[in-house]
């Protein structure tokens, strides 16, 4: 397994070389979904979150009045369209 240190650096240095890196650790696809899922998840609690402890005056848009589900759905496909 690659050190993180060093894939961090080389994620912001060379992305496609990082990404090869990754996808070639001798893990199936279902673990690759699950983290996906997961990230996304991580992503929506802290939008959610921020949302909450810093409010935007009113009469602004929100990420707080978008369901979580619909915001997770939009992220995940999002995130699929531009991986593939």
């Amino acid at each position: 397994m690659p050190d993180l240190k060093d894939l961090f650096v080389e994620t912001l240095r060379n992305p496609r070389g990082a990404a090869r890196q990754l996808l070639a650790l001798p893990y199936p696809a279902a673990v690759w979904w699950q983290l996906l899922a997961l990230t996304v998840l991580l992503a929506v609690l802290e939008l959610w979150l921020d949302s909450y402890l810093f409010p935007l005056p009113k009469g602004y848009a929100s990420l707080a009045d978008i369901s979580p589900i619909a915001l997770a759905a939009g992220m995940f496909g999002i995130t699929v369209v531009f991986i593939t």
